[in-house]
């Protein structure tokens, strides 16, 4: 019995072992916050309290997503004024509710403060600095600033959408067209860099250089001219 014996002590304890852990992890848990510092001494008046902040919390929560959406604020109020009976009108109704939104706003945040206590005039860690300046740091640039300095520079949104076909009319405004004819296809080519070069030119260097107004014409037509690179430029042979 001494080298074989029927039962394996070990192996047949072990689970009530762990059941007693588990126990005393839960005594010790709710103890401390029966009887240490911030606790009522009573173990339901601190679940009750820890499940109405819970509660409290997820309200705040979901209102804070609620308010996030837009004009569901205003879509709800104008639904309960239309059909509640009230004295009051329509704007006055709006105040009122923009007023209550307001006070539980304030009531959930002096909850949270009360329960979660922040000491005043404490320098925040370089961890949460960190950890919640550098993503808006980052988010300002890449979707906003980024966006708006690469379209002012850039000075195109989007892709270059050449066109299919051209189509030449010429007539008398109130009669039939006189002469029409299209392009598309192979008749459609875009500028070479040296067809570019040389449309600038042409605008540049045929001025009166005694001629103020002529020298602005041309500084115009030039600037109009490099909004635009050699592959948003087509020509139509006709």
């Amino acid at each position: 019995m001494l080298f074989n014996p029927p039962v394996r002590y070990i192996k047949d304890l072990y689970p009530f072992m762990f059941l007693m852990d588990v126990l005393c992890f839960f005594v010790v848990s709710f103890g401390f916050s029966s009887f240490d510092y911030g606790g009522t001494g009573s173990v339901v008046r601190d679940i009750s309290k820890i499940k109405f902040l819970s509660v409290v919390l997820i309200a705040a929560k979901y209102f804070f997503r609620f308010m996030a959406v837009p004009f569901l604020f205003e879509l709800r109020t104008a639904i309960d004024w239309t059909w509640t009976d009230t004295s009051m009108p329509l704007f006055d109704f709006f105040n009122m509710e923009n007023f209550y939104a307001i006070i539980y706003n304030l009531k959930c945040a002096r909850t949270y403060e009360k329960n979660f206590p922040t000491p005043r005039g404490v320098t925040k860690g370089a961890v949460i600095k960190y950890l919640m300046g550098v993503p808006v740091i980052l988010g300002l640039i890449l979707f906003i600033w980024l966006p708006l300095l690469s379209f002012s520079l850039l000075n195109r949104i989007g892709i270059v959408l050449p066109p299919n076909n051209v189509m030449l009319t010429i007539g008398i405004e109130g009669y039939p067209s006189i002469f029409t004819i299209e392009a598309q296809g192979i008749e459609l080519e875009f500028l070479t860099d040296a067809e570019y070069f040389k449309l600038q030119n042409a605008f540049s260097e045929h001025y009166a250089s005694s001629d103020a107004e002529s020298i602005l014409r041309a500084r115009h037509a030039v600037a109009f001219i490099r909004e635009y690179n050699p592959e948003s430029i087509m020509v139509s042979h006709i």
